[in-house]
C-alpha cells in the first residue's frame, strides 16, 4: 500500500524510531545518502527542519513530533486498508499486532492466540509482551493494535476505545512452608518483609504506596525486580522474598511451587480490559479476538 503515502514519509518515521540515520537507513534497506535527501525532501516540502543532527544521530525537532504522530497514523491507516482488502478478497492476509498484559501472556493468551490462528492461517500475527500502560503507549504510537492487559489511569484519545474486563486483585505469594503460609496474616505484618516484583511498574508502585501509606503502614520494600516472570517466581521459591502479583497468576505461581498468603483484609484490585483503535473494529480478525478475549475473561472461565 505505498503507493497511498510518500517513501519520505516511510524514511521520516524510520529515523524517528532509530534516532539514526544510519540505522533508518538499514531499516529501510536504502543507502544512508540516499535517506538523508529523502528527508530533506520532506523537510522542503514542508518548509520545516525536522532533526537536529549531532554526532550521536539525530533528535527530532518539536515540528516533527507532529509530523511523526500524524504520519505514523497514515501508515497504520494503509497497513488496515491492504488487511480489509485481503479479507474482502477471502485472502485473510495481513498483520495484527497484539500487546499482552504479563499475567495475561502467561494464563489466557497463549490459547487465544492458538484459536485466532486456526482461524486466520494467513494471518500474520505478532505479540508483545509486558506492563500495560507501557503497551497502551506502543498502541498510541501505532505500533499496536490491540492492548490486552492493565486499563489505563488516563483517557483514551480520540480514535481509541476501551472495553472492561472483570477485574482482577493483587496477592502476595510465597514459597510452600514459608512461615506466613500456614496461617491467616494481618496486612500490618507484610512491612518487615522483603518483596519481589516486575521491572518498571511504576503504577503498581504507586497503588501500593497508596494503598499502604493509607493504612499507615510503611510501603513493602521490593529488593529485587525483574521483568521476567520466571526469575521472580524462582527466587521466591529459593527465599523468604514475597511477590505481589496478580491472582491470576496463582496457577503459574503454584506449579512454581508457590502458594498465596491468607491475608486479613483485601489488597487493591487491578482494572482491566481491551485497548484498541476503533477502525480495528473493521478487521473480521480483531472481532474474532475481542469475542475470545471475552469468553476467556469470563468468570467460569477462571483458571
Amino acid at each position: 500500500m505505498r503507493f497511498l503515502y510518500s517513501r519520505q514519509l516511510e524514511h521520516f518515521l524510520a529515523a524517528c524510531e532509530t534516532l539514526s540515520l544510519r540505522g533508518a537507513a538499514e531499516r529501510c534497506n536504502v543507502s544512508q545518502p540516499a535517506l538523508t535527501k529523502s528527508i530533506q525532501r520532506l523537510e522542503e516540502v514542508l518548509s520545516l527542519t525536522l532533526f537536529q543532527r549531532h554526532a550521536n544521530g539525530v533528535v527530532p525537532t518539536p515540528a516533527a513530533e507532529i509530523v511523526r504522530r500524524h504520519g505514523r497514523l497514515i501508515v497504520d491507516n494503509c497497513r488496515h486498508i491492504e488487511m480489509e482488502i485481503a479479507m474482502l478478497l477471502g485472502g485473510q492476509a495481513g498483520t495484527l499486532h497484539i500487546g499482552s498484559g504479563n499475567a495475561w501472556s502467561v494464563t489466557r493468551m497463549p490459547g487465544l492466540i492458538a484459536e485466532l490462528h486456526l482461524r486466520y492461517p494467513k494471518l500474520e500475527i505478532t505479540v508483545e509482551d509486558g506492563l500495560g500502560e507501557q503497551l497502551v503507549l506502543r498502541l498510541l504510537e501505532g505500533k499496536l493494535d490491540v492492548v490486552v492487559g492493565r486499563m489505563p489511569t488516563e483517557e483514551l484519545p480520540e480514535g481509541y476505545s476501551a472495553v472492561e474486563l472483570p477485574s482482577a486483585e493483587t496477592a502476595v505469594f510465597v514459597r510452600k512452608g514459608h512461615p506466613l503460609s500456614q496461617r491467616t496474616v494481618a496486612v500490618g505484618e507484610l512491612e518487615s518483609w522483603d518483596f519481589i516484583g516486575f521491572t518498571g511498574d511504576e503504577l503498581g508502585r504507586s497503588q501500593r504506596e497508596q494503598y499502604f501509606r493509607g493504612l499507615g503502614l510503611k510501603p513493602p520494600r521490593m529488593i529485587l525486580k525483574s521483568s521476567a516472570l520466571e526469575t521472580m517466581l524462582t527466587v521466591v521459591a529459593k527465599s523468604d522474598n514475597l511477590a505481589l502479583l496478580s491472582d491470576m497468576f496463582e496457577q503459574r505461581a503454584g506449579i512454581a511451587g508457590l502458594q498465596r498468603v491468607q491475608l486479613d483484609r483485601p489488597l487493591w484490585g487491578v482494572d482491566l480490559g481491551i485497548c484498541f483503535h476503533r477502525q480495528s473494529l473493521e478487521l473480521a480478525p480483531f472481532r474474532t479476538l475481542l469475542e475470545l478475549v471475552r469468553n476467556a475473561a469470563a468468570p467460569e472461565a477462571s483458571p
